[in-house]
């Protein structure tokens, strides 16, 4: 398929947004550049405000080699020609039920669980929506980062994205939802739980990640449930991959996010070696950032957070964000690789550093959690942490919890020991004690 560019963008009106600066005062915004703004103001006259579109022609300095800068271009190709859609284009962006398999159905044994349309925030016990989601290979570290967000926020509601367990695991998933909505009940909690199974076979194929090692789908399947979330919602949206065990509350990335809107901690190396010449080139080409730095730090896609009132953030990156996470050219170019390119994690970076936050990617505000602990699924190590959560909520809640698959004698402390953490676990603390 071949877009100019408007036509690509029109086709992405599920968001019910225009591309474009949109101004709710009062936000502050933040411009690394000088610009010449053209605005044309319309009246809104369903409830008789007043909003600003406005186009923005950045004046931009070079430095060297090392900045990109917007070319305008007549006419192109948005994305590669030969992509074959299962679904066609218009149908798979404007319907989200064509991106999940059985959308809107009940599942008998977790009755309670959405499955279709979620309610946005607004009388719930948490604005904060935590998601996390995986596949088999990564499903018993998944089943832990939940029972975490449970300690971190018992108030919140909870996001699950399938994106190919097994029925065996799925069963432990459901679970895991009665206990988890045991919890909640407990705690007089109206969060929600959340499950969505991702439908690989709606997408493109460079989306898929069977067969597709070198790419991995471009972690496409990851942003566009993240998206798909944060536009319904309208509260906070916190993503964590699979493996992450949350083990000092989520305080400090809930500062960081009402801050800037959103965060994103620092991983190594920078943009220059983990963003793929051709995403960079696209990304201004496409004026989706003004500049490109490749000496600029990178952020981290599996620990991420989102403030939907921040306007700034809607539009310069959550935006773009999802409109890219269809797009090969822009996620994934031909050519890229886990060698080469970091997919998500370097369009994320990119989008942040356009935006010039203070908090992401600086370690002086690093929060995260603990990194990793899926154990490559070996049923003993996860299970040892699943007991350490359960334990954890039943101390720290003084409630009773009841599990189908883990018994009492094993819901006991650990030492939860991590390679990657805000910081290393106290030797002089027992967890016998």
């Amino acid at each position: 398929m071949s877009f100019v560019l408007s036509q690509y963008l029109n086709q992405l009106s599920l968001l019910q947004y225009n591309v474009q600066v949109h101004f709710s005062y009062p936000v502050k915004y933040i411009h690394s550049y000088q610009t010449t703004v053209i605005s044309k103001y319309r009246m809104n006259e369903s409830n008789g405000t007043t909003s600003e579109q406005t186009t923005v022609e950045p004046n931009i300095r070079t430095f060297a080699e090392d900045l990109l800068t917007p070319v305008q271009l007549k006419d192109f190709e948005y994305d590669y020609a030969n992509i074959h859609y299962p679904v066609p284009f218009n149908k798979l962006v404007s319907d989200i039920s064509n991106r999940y398999v059985n959308y809107g159905v009940k599942i008998e044994s977790v009755p309670f669980v959405l499955t279709g349309d979620i309610p946005n925030f607004e009388k719930q016990t948490s604005e904060v929506l935590m998601m996390t989601g995986a596949s088999d290979n990564h499903a018993l570290g998944s089943f832990n980062c939940l029972f975490s967000m449970v300690v971190a926020d018992p108030y919140a509601s909870y996001m699950y994205i399938d994106l190919g367990l097994s029925t065996r695991f799925r069963n432990i998933l459901f679970t895991h939802f009665n206990t988890i909505h045991q919890i909640q009940k407990k705690m007089n909690s109206t969060g929600f739980i959340a499950y969505r199974k991702f439908k690989f076979n709606s997408f493109p194929a460079w989306i898929k990640l069977a067969g597709n090692k070198q790419q991995r789908g471009g972690y496409a399947w990851k942003v566009i449930p993240l998206g798909d979330a944060y536009f319904a919602w309208k509260g906070i949206v916190f993503w964590l991959d699979g493996g992450s065990l949350i083990r000092e509350g989520i305080s400090r990335e809930l500062t960081n996010v009402r801050m800037d809107g959103i965060y994103s901690p620092p991983s190594s190396g920078n943009q220059h070696k983990w963003t793929y010449f051709a995403t960079a080139k696209f990304l201004v080409r496409n004026h989706l950032i003004d500049r490109f730095n490749p000496r600029d730090p990178n952020a981290s896609g599996g620990h991420l957070i989102i403030d939907w009132s921040n306007k700034t953030v809607l539009n310069k990156v959550m935006i773009p964000y999802y409109q890219c996470a269809f797009t090969q050219k822009c996620m994934s170019p031909r050519g890229s690789s886990m060698k080469n390119h970091r997919q998500d994690q370097a369009v994320l970076s990119a989008f942040l550093s356009n935006l010039k936050t203070t908090r992401s990617m600086n370690s002086n505000y690093l929060a995260i959690p603990g990194l990793r602990l899926e154990h490559n699924n070996n049923f003993q190590k996860c299970e040892l942490l699943l007991g350490n959560e359960l334990k954890t909520i039943q101390n720290n809640f003084q409630i009773d919890v009841k599990s189908t698959f883990i018994s009492k004698k094993k819901m006991k402390y650990i030492r939860v020991m991590t390679k990657y953490g805000s910081r290393s676990v106290d030797k002089a603390w027992n967890p016998a004690i």
